[in-house]
């Protein structure tokens, strides 16, 4: 799916949905979405999302539904989606798929959302790479509600954020080490730096 303009879809701008076979072997590349919904995916397997546009989305950027193994997300702009939304969303939707695993997020910008990257409770049951990306103005840049073992968050730039550049709702130790929270002494309050929060 290449080089493609979308906008105004009130569902998925994209619904690659592999519920009974999964969906295998796809690139989603260098299309641009404003002003529409969400690239969906659904049961996909070996995935490519990689330099879209999504600008002012009117729910989630992207979002990993449930049941996908193997996505990388690279290069992607994701801009200004609508009010409570994230510009990379993962969950399970509890339509069947289960949950995630194997999931790569990285050299993305994604700017000016409610969330940059957000996983809900049972989203994950294997790793998720959060790693070289800009997630930057963002109210949260990193929500994390599941497993914390499972993510990664390394090398990001999480500045500018105005409530926490990380928040982890789950027990245990995510490692989030090696970001940039704007601050040469780290992140705050915990840090205790001057930078986003932690």
């Amino acid at each position: 799916i290449d080089a493609n303009f979308f906008t105004l879809q009130t569902n998925c701008a994209m619904n690659l949905l592999g519920y009974t076979t999964p969906v295998s072997n796809v690139t989603v590349t260098n299309n641009r979405l404003y002003n529409d919904s969400s690239i969906c995916l659904y049961g996909n397997y070996n995935t490519l999302v990689a330099n879209n546009v999504i600008s002012q989305s009117l729910y989630h950027g992207i979002q990993l539904g449930g049941g996908n193994r193997n996505v990388t997300i690279t290069a992607n702009l994701v801009r200004e989606s609508g009010a409570g939304w994230s510009a990379v969303r993962l969950l399970d939707s509890g339509d069947g798929y289960g949950p995630n695993s194997n999931v790569v997020i990285t050299g993305n910008m994604l700017l000016s959302n409610t969330y940059g990257v957000r996983t809900t409770k049972g989203a994950l049951d294997g790793p998720l790479s959060v790693v070289y990306n800009q997630i930057s103005g963002n109210d949260t840049a990193i929500f994390n509600a599941d497993i914390s073992a499972f993510s990664r968050v390394n090398r990001n730039n999480l500045s500018l954020s105005a409530l926490n550049a990380v928040e982890q709702t789950a027990p245990g130790l995510m490692n989030a080490e090696c970001n940039w929270y704007g601050a040469a002494n780290g992140p705050g309050p915990v840090g205790p730096g001057a930078g986003s929060k932690v």
